[in-house]
């Protein structure tokens, strides 16, 4: 065959760029294989290569019996092209995996191309041996006729209005320029079909032309538009009505699609600057300006899917109220520190003197209730140290890593209690443990709480250190006193006070905080001579 006349075949040619272009789409794009249909359509842009192929040597052929081969071969091509192209558009348009009864299309294409190669009375195509015809024709009473033309077209006409519901229900305007590219393409290719439907003689197969095109403009277009990243119609409902801000990116952090509640606060523009500022200083709060009012956005991102080019959602969801509220108690702190600090205690500090001054200088009732005046106001001062140190432990989470039986022992010997005796026994090797940073106060606070809460004339705190587990320690305190209400305790393992449920005090719900602010665990436990608290603490 002569090189020359191969050069202007435009079959041959239009082959040659086919190929090009497939290649380099199947090459460029295998990243986006994971989305809904792409595999369907790059298996259908393999067929289009067969296809162009196919046409480019029958167009060339030597001899009918070569034509006859080529032929054969020839004949399951647009079908299976078809039904490819059908399966891509099912899971474009409903996001579903395609029903398994249209995997019958190949086995139904291979029983053809078996039956072709001895085409019983003529059962496959119609062929006359003198025509002169450069191409076996799809006569209407062939199996050819019935699977390229009947079941292929019908294919395409289905696939197509799948297309146009997908186009009538969806807002999205990325998934509409996606649809309208794709009918597009499927309308191209059903015109330059027409001429060997209709028989004009050509010169070359005009359909050809719609295969080149489509390989292109898609090509062009998962660049350009993220084709086939693409989005089901339940969870486009969720994004569209959602009360978050949502917006998808890829794997660059170019914006795909934002829902309408970003559209409404800030539009795309706004949005890309969004998305960079958060991409860039990896940030987990934004601040947003919306008519001379700050507002205040958390920030949630997560890969869509497990694949390294499947982009990211971020969700932006409001919490300036939260924000204003966190404002309000900082103010509130700070407001509550200075009055316990300052005004209080200088007021109890008058009140005491003054309770004291007419304690010495009076007798009788008036002795006795300045002396009640007095233990008073003592108490209400030590629950201020002890809402102070309150304070101290919610002002701020840090945790420390201390040795527990030092630490014990440190709070021990600065104790100054009258008839009590407390033992330590420690009955681990490492006893190093991860604790708040006001761990103390909660050790201060049992031990003088196993010292008040104690009738006996020899009052007792036992303490003891184990191993709990591998990675934790126990610190058991009993003491020999008259237990807690177990009212008290009910009230801490609600964790909650109400005007008709609350407990007496502020130093039980001490020790509770700081030991899970220590990520610890503590269990109240009346037994039968006393009280037992049992502290769980993590290893370092």
């Amino acid at each position: 065959m002569d090189l020359m006349y191969l050069l202007s075949n435009a079959n041959f040619i239009l082959t040659i760029l086919i190929i090009i272009a497939a290649s380099y789409h199947i090459l460029y794009f295998k990243d986006i294989l994971v989305h809904s249909g792409m595999r369907w359509f790059t298996a259908c842009i393999i067929m289009f290569c067969f296809w162009a192929i196919l046409t480019t040597l029958m167009s060339i052929a030597p001899n009918r019996e070569f034509l006859f081969i080529v032929t054969n071969f020839f004949i399951v091509v647009p079908f299976i092209t078809s039904s490819l192209f059908f399966m891509f558009c099912y899971e474009f348009a409903l996001q579903r995996s395609v029903p398994k009864i249209l995997y019958t299309s190949f086995p139904i294409a291979i029983i053809v191309f078996l039956l072709g190669w001895v085409n019983p009375y003529n059962l496959v195509y119609a062929v006359d041996v003198y025509s002169q015809e450069p191409l076996i024709p799809a006569q209407p009473n062939t199996i050819r006729f019935f699977i390229n033309v009947i079941l292929g077209y019908s294919f395409v006409v289905f696939a197509c209005g799948m297309i146009f519901t997908e186009l009538a229900r969806s807002s999205d305007t990325i998934k509409r320029k996606q649809i309208y590219l794709l009918f597009g393409c499927t309308l191209l290719t059903v015109l330059l079909s027409l001429p060997k439907i209709l028989s004009l003689n050509m010169n070359f197969d005009p359909i050809l032309i719609a295969v080149l095109s489509t390989i292109i403009i898609f090509s062009y277009s998962i660049r350009s538009y993220k084709f086939g990243i693409l989005i089901s119609m339940a969870s486009d409902k969720i994004i569209e009505e959602s009360e978050n801000i949502i917006i998808i990116c890829d794997s660059e952090n170019n914006i795909i699609k934002i829902n309408k509640k970003a559209e409404l606060i800030f539009g795309i523009e706004s949005a890309k600057n969004i998305i960079k500022d958060i991409d860039k200083n990896n940030k987990s709060m934004v601040e947003i300006t919306d008519n001379d009012k700050k507002r205040y956005f958390q920030v949630y991102n997560h890969q869509v899917g497990n694949h390294e080019k499947s982009g990211i959602v971020y969700s932006l969801s409001e919490v300036t109220t939260l924000k204003e509220q966190e404002k309000e108690l900082e103010i509130y702190h700070k407001v509550i520190n200075r009055v316990l600090r300052h005004n209080v205690r200088n007021e109890m500090n008058v009140i005491t003197g003054y309770a004291t001054e007419i304690y010495e200088n009076e007798s009788g009732e008036t002795k006795r209730q300045a002396k009640i005046i007095n233990k008073k106001s003592n108490s209400l001062y030590d629950t201020v140290k002890k809402l102070r140190k309150i304070q101290s432990a919610f002002d701020k989470k840090t945790n420390l890593n201390v040795n527990i039986a030092e630490k014990l022992t440190e709070v021990i010997e600065k104790s100054d209690y009258e008839n009590l005796t407390i033992n330590l026994k420690d009955n681990t090797e490492k006893n190093i443990v991860k604790v708040s940073h006001c761990i103390n106060y909660a050790i201060e606070e049992i031990i003088d709480n196993g010292f008040c809460h104690n009738n006996s004339e020899n009052k007792i705190i036992n303490i003891t250190i184990d191993e709990f587990d591998d990675d934790k320690i126990r610190i058991r305190f009993e003491d020999n006193g008259i237990g807690i209400n177990e009212h008290e305790i009910n009230v801490l393992k609600s964790k909650d006070e109400t005007n008709h449920k609350h407990g007496s005090g502020s130093g039980l719900w001490l020790i509770n905080w700081i030991i899970n602010r220590s990520d610890g665990e503590v269990e109240f436990e009346n037994i039968s001579n006393g009280t037992r608290i049992e502290i769980i603490l993590m290893k370092k």
